[in-house]
C-alpha cells in the first residue's frame, strides 16, 4: 500500500465559526474517499457527520441503493438535522439547505466528465448492474446513467427528466460562486484536502489507496460508445472547464481576518485513515474502527519512516 500525507495549505487559516457544512457528493468524483476522511476527522474532533444514503436521479450505484436523494428537496422529506451535526453529506442536490434551520455552507468535488462516466461504467460492471458489452446508450435510455450529473446536482434539479442545458450550467456556476465555500476536483484532490485541513483546523491527514483513478474505456469500445460519452456530457464539460480554471479553491470570507500569514502551522497530530494491523494499540488512539488513528507527529514519523525511505509515503506540503 502507498500512503499520502497531506499537510494544511500554507498561509491559509480558517475563521473560528463554521456553519453546518453540506458536502455535495457527486457519484464517482472521489467523494467516498473524502467521506472516509470526513468520518475519521469527525470522530477525532468530537463532531457529528450525518450521511443521507441512497442514489440520485435513479442512477445505478449498487444493489439496494434505491432511495432517490433528489426527493430531499421536497418539503419535510429531509430528516431533522440535530444541532450537533457539523457535516451533512450524501448524493444530495443543491437546495437542501432551505430545509435546515440556521446557516449552511456547501463544499464539493468535481471530475473530468468523461473520466467520471467511464469510472461509473466500471463501477456498474463490478456491482452487477450491467456487463462490459452493454451499449452505453442503453444505460442512458434506461435511466441507469444520467446525462450531465454534475451540472444537475449543482444546479439543484429535482426531476431527472428535466432537460439540462445552458441555463442549468449558468445556475450551477452561480451556486458555486455564491454559496459553495470550497470547490475541488478529483484530479486536484490533495489541494482540496489541504485547503479543508487549513480552513477547518483539522489534523494533517494520511490516507491510503486510490481516490477514483482514471479508468480505461471498455475493451472493444466502439465509435458509437465514445460518441455517446461525448454527447451526454456537453454541459458537464463546460462546467468542469470553468471550475478547473478557478483560483482559489475556497471563498475568501472563510479565511481568518486575524490569523498570521506565511507558512502553514504544523499540525502536532496526524490522522491516519488507512488500516495497518501491525500498529499496536499503544501507537495512537483508535478513533474510527480499526482503520483510523490519531497519532502524534513523532509517533507517525517513527512508525512510517521505513515506508518513506522506500518511496511508498508521499508527502504533500502545499
Amino acid at each position: 500500500m502507498r500512503l499520502t500525507l497531506v499537510e494544511p495549505r500554507a498561509g491559509l487559516h480558517g475563521a473560528a465559526e463554521r456553519p453546518l457544512t453540506i458536502f455535495t457528493h457527486i457519484p464517482k468524483c472521489a467523494g467516498t474517499a473524502f467521506e472516509t476522511i470526513l468520518d475519521a476527522v469527525g470522530k477525532s474532533r468530537g463532531r457529528t457527520v450525518r450521511r443521507i444514503r441512497g442514489s440520485i436521479y435513479g442512477q445505478f450505484l449498487g444493489p439496494g441503493k434505491f432511495q432517490n436523494c433528489e426527493r430531499a428537496l421536497q418539503p419535510g422529506a429531509l430528516p431533522k438535522i440535530p444541532e450537533e451535526v457539523a457535516f451533512l453529506t450524501g448524493h444530495l442536490p443543491f437546495g437542501v439547505h432551505r430545509q435546515i434551520a440556521g446557516d449552511c455552507i456547501y463544499i464539493t468535488l468535481l471530475r473530468e466528465p468523461e473520466a467520471r462516466c467511464r469510472s461509473h461504467f466500471r463501477h456498474g460492471i463490478e456491482r452487477g448492474g450491467w456487463t462490459e458489452d452493454t451499449p452505453l446508450a442503453d444505460l442512458f435510455a434506461s435511466g441507469a446513467l444520467i446525462d450531465n450529473p454534475q451540472v444537475r446536482q449543482l444546479a439543484g434539479l429535482a426531476d431527472p427528466d428535466t432537460p439540462c442545458g445552458e441555463r442549468e450550467v449558468k445556475t450551477a456556476l452561480r451556486h458555486l460562486e455564491e454559496v459553495y465555500g470550497v470547490v475541488g476536483t478529483q484530479e486536484r484532490f490533495d489541494d482540496f484536502l489541504a485547503a479543508m485541513i487549513a480552513l477547518y483546523d483539522w489534523p494533517a491527514v494520511c490516507y491510503g489507496g486510490n481516490r477514483g483513478s482514471e479508468e480505461e474505456e471498455p475493451e472493444g469500445g466502439t465509435a458509437a460508445w465514445r460518441q455517446t460519452l461525448r454527447d451526454r456530457h456537453t454541459c458537464d464539460r463546460e462546467l468542469y472547464a470553468e471550475v478547473a480554471r478557478r483560483q482559489p479553491l475556497w471563498r475568501r470570507d472563510l479565511e481568518s481576518r486575524t490569523a498570521p500569514g506565511g507558512k502553514a502551522v504544523e499540525r502536532r497530530e496526524i490522522l491516519l485513515t488507512a488500516s495497518f494491523p501491525r500498529l499496536g494499540p499503544e501507537v495512537g488512539a483508535v478513533v474510527w474502527g480499526p482503520s483510523a488513528r490519531l497519532l502524534t507527529r513523532d509517533a507517525f514519523q517513527q512508525a512510517f519512516a521505513p515506508m518513506q525511505a522506500q518511496g511508498r509515503l508521499r508527502i504533500v506540503a502545499a
